[in-house]
């Protein structure tokens, strides 16, 4: 492309592949060391509230959908 849209397209082409490059940059570097300080190994977590919350309730579910097969089950089987 010729003329002035052609060269407002080939800035905006130049800056999207600096952002971009940039971008990788980041991801590749800053990424994974942030994940390195802020992730601790599964043995040295403390579960926080929300989650043993939510774990009681899971296991709660669980144990009366286990109780309903078990009773259909026995229904089934008579």
């Amino acid at each position: 492309m010729g003329g002035v849209v052609g060269r407002l397209f080939r800035e905006f082409a130049v800056t999207l592949s600096a952002a971009i490059l940039v971008s990788l940059a980041i991801s590749l570097t800053a990424t994974p060391m942030m994940c390195a300080r802020l992730l601790r190994p599964v043995g040295e977590r403390k579960p926080g509230r929300l989650f043993l919350a939510s774990e009681r309730v899971f296991r709660w579910m669980l144990a009366e959908y286990e109780a309903s097969s078990r009773g259909r089950s026995r229904i089934r089987a008579s």
